[in-house]
């Protein structure tokens, strides 16, 4: 996972000269920034090799196991898609379209590497002594265990998804961020990082735990709201927030406020039904669940093995 994110600080330079390139320049464009395919392909390369390993150890992988290696793939993919691909170029000019970028990296490619639970194959694929310090260091480092419980913390992990969008949304840091590769670099590292750490919380801490999911829920559906109510506020605002794209705007036939509006409901209606969709899925488990915990009690009673 650590390999994903070093990739992105690499992720934030222009493709174009600002306004200069053509609709058909830009999507014949893709970006071959060699750091960002290396990142890529070593994260891959590690986890299809660690992958076989854990497959290898029975006489054919399991269920689980071909299911979390299409989770990976689809959210690499979706990272190619996103830092790769002609949208890298279009974000540069579009709000709308940077937004479908941060989009792809908050709430498609992180909770899908979640999913995936990659951890166990990297670190399989790694060299045994190499494998061997990072579990001497994890356990003789208890600040950074420590560290990384608080990170965990639900709440924690709540606010630091809902506090990066909000920042990096200020029109001061937003267009700070376009005008800066480094700065762009660790808004992209900020956003897929703290995605990770919220999905992983939800997906992995409460959809596991049967007793915990209610709360789960709820972190969910109040992620939905804030970025919701941000981007209500950047669809119906009079005024533009950030000028910088004012010309580049115009140069693909919208206006800026016309831009704002569509990178507004695109935070605002899709993203929302990503975490709606999540939180149905989960309440659904939930319920199942509790169904099946009944019908067992039921037949227990019934046999008279049952003890209230």
């Amino acid at each position: 996972m650590n390999s994903i994110l070093v990739l992105l600080a690499s992720a934030g330079g222009p493709v174009f000269a600002h306004g200069g390139a053509s609709a058909k320049d830009l999507w014949a464009h893709w970006s071959l920034d060699p750091l960002i395919i290396t990142g890529l392909l070593l994260t891959i390369l590690l986890y299809m090799r660690g992958w076989r390993m854990l497959a290898g150890r029975t006489e054919k992988p399991s269920p689980a196991l071909k299911r979390r290696a299409w989770w990976f793939a689809g959210g690499m993919g979706t990272l190619i898609i996103a830092l790769i691909s002609p949208v890298d170029g279009l974000a540069e000019e579009l709000f709308s379209m940077h937004m479908v970028q941060h989009n792809l990296l908050m709430l498609v490619a992180a909770p899908l590497l979640v999913l995936s639970y990659p951890l166990p194959a990297t670190l399989l694929a790694l060299p045994g002594q190499m494998r061997r310090a990072i579990g001497r260091g994890w356990r003789r480092s208890g600040w950074l265990r420590g560290f990384w419980h608080v990170l965990s913390l639900p709440l924690v992990a709540w606010l630091l998804q809902a506090g990066f969008l909000w920042i990096w949304h200020a029109p001061v840091l937003y267009q700070a961020a376009l005008e800066n590769d480094g700065l762009h670099a660790v808004e992209h590292l900020s956003f897929l990082g703290s995605a990770l750490l919220f999905w992983w919380v939800i997906l992995d801490t409460y959809g596991s735990h049967r007793g915990q999911r209610g709360l789960g829920i709820l972190y969910l559906f109040t992620a939905a709201l804030q970025g919701g109510l941000l981007g209500a506020l950047l669809t119906f605002s009079p005024r533009i927030w950030y000028p910088i794209y004012s010309e580049r705007a115009v140069g693909w036939g919208l206006s800026a406020l016309t831009d704002q509006q569509l990178a507004g409901t695109i935070m605002w209606v899709p993203s929302g039904l990503v975490y709606l969709l999540g939180t149905l899925l989960m309440m659904k488990s939930w319920l199942d669940s509790m169904e099946t915990s009944s019908s067992s009690a039921d037949e227990k009673s019934i046999s008279g093995k049952y003890v209230p």
